[in-house]
């Protein structure tokens, strides 16, 4: 299984405002000061165990934490600066980043130009930026010289449409209207390329699209 890999993006929701966002940064899942070593939340399709997970247990495994706050799509140039007039700190949003230097390293350290089989997972917020990195990350491994004989992508928990739930009440819409904005999100799919530019080009930041 040397050139089977499995990507797992972790969740954590998502922040709603540069107020909410630069709290968020204070954290785990806004900066890595407090992570530490090796923290792998392995289980189910992502477990180790191949009592558990059979399949898939032996493959490469690539677990990236969560700290963009926006499903790795941000790519604001910019920081976004936040606090009261000379005491300012500065908020960034460069999610879209992480996934070019993520895929640029595992091919320059680790060999993934060679991938065969290729698993992008994610959970929650982690699920939705597999989705939204999914033909991102397949494009860059085809840059790279790889030709995977199967490429993959599961998102757990990752899809969050715009439908009415059982009250009537369209979830999330407002949240990620705001975020797409404030990072200046870039999902570099179809979709943008479509709708980059009009009212609605945030929709291109929603599973269903």
């Amino acid at each position: 299984h040397k050139d089977d890999w499995q990507i797992q993006f972790r969740g954590g929701g998502w922040c709603s405002s540069a107020d909410d966002c630069m709290a968020r940064s204070r954290t785990a899942l806004g900066s890595s000061k407090s992570w530490g070593g090796t923290a792998l939340s392995t289980n189910g399709i992502t477990s180790r165990d191949c009592r558990v997970n059979p399949d898939f247990c032996n493959f490469n495994y690539v677990e990236v934490p969560y700290c963009d706050g926006d499903s790795f799509v941000g790519d604001r140039v910019d920081p976004v600066l936040v606090g009261p007039p000379g005491k300012e700190k500065k908020l960034y949003f460069r999610g879209a980043r992480i996934i070019d230097t993520l895929i640029a390293t595992l091919v320059a350290n680790y060999g993934m130009q060679k991938a065969k089989n290729v698993l992008i997972t994610g959970r929650s917020a982690g699920g939705l930026g597999a989705l939204l990195n999914a033909d991102v990350i397949y494009d860059l491994l085809r840059q790279y010289g790889a030709t995977p004989q199967r490429y993959k992508v599961v998102p757990c928990s990752g899809f969050f449409p715009l439908l009415p739930n059982f009250l009537g009440q369209t979830l999330y819409g407002d949240l990620i209207e705001d975020l797409f904005k404030l990072s200046n999100a870039t999902t570099r799919t179809k979709c943008y390329q479509d709708l980059g530019g009009s009212a609605i080009a945030w929709h291109c930041n929603v599973a269903q699209y």
